[in-house]
């Protein structure tokens, strides 16, 4: 059930509970309705359409950071791996480069070593240095990401927060329009009351008039 079907089943079981009422307190009571929610109307609409408005931003801002999330997440992972791969191939190149130059020291190479010349280290050393750097630079790049990641989770906390401001604002919206149609079928059975009660005493006064009528003495008739 939506904002408008609760408010108007709230007026319609209120208005139903002041059927019993005078048709003169009823006409009282159905004149001050629009008058006492008027301006509450107007307001909630404007209440509902800003939570409405607010609502689809905090989806979008939700649904690009976890895409962020996600991606952070994966980019993450495959940088973490080339920089250890990297690492193990700058390794293994140190020690490459170590054997070449003791056996180059010997002149006397092992059946089945093989080891690189200094051109072919350099090269490889060159190669490997360049994808350092890319790597490098693809972390700068998730660095940035992640701080842009950053500013959308605080967006979305903000909206998050205006959101449940607009909820709670729109509820005491609701409240008081409860509170007004409680105060305004108390007033208008209050009002009966006091109708019934000057009714009574008017009935009771204008008996007592006529019983006071009939018991006296009828005038002397004149011999």
């Amino acid at each position: 059930m939506n904002i408008w079907d609760r408010i108007t089943g709230k007026l319609s079981s209120t208005s139903s509970r002041v059927r019993h009422l005078d048709p003169h307190v009823r006409q009282s009571w159905s004149a001050a309705v629009p008058t006492e929610f008027g301006q509450d109307d107007e307001e909630l609409r404007e209440v509902q359409a800003e939570l409405r408005q607010s609502t689809e931003q905090l989806q979008t801002i939700q649904e690009r950071e976890q895409f962020l999330g996600i991606r952070i997440q994966q980019y993450r992972k495959a940088l973490n791996e080339q920089r250890d791969h990297w690492r193990a191939e700058q390794d293994r190149l140190g020690r490459s480069n170590k054997v070449t130059k003791d056996e180059e020291r010997s002149g006397d190479p092992e059946e089945g070593q093989s080891f690189m010349t200094a051109a072919e280290f350099l090269q490889a050393e060159a190669l490997l240095q360049k994808r350092l750097e890319k790597w490098q630079a693809d972390e700068d790049a998730l660095a940035s990401i992640i701080e842009t990641h950053k500013v959308i989770l605080a967006s979305c906390e903000r909206m998050r927060r205006t959101v449940l401001q607009l909820q709670e604002k729109e509820q005491r919206i609701l409240q008081m329009r409860g509170d007004c149609v409680e105060f305004i079928e108390t007033a208008a059975e209050l009002e009966q009351s006091e109708t019934g009660r000057m009714e009574e005493g008017e009935n009771a006064s204008d008996d007592e008039s006529e019983r006071n009528g009939s018991h006296r003495d009828p005038p002397d008739m004149a011999v």
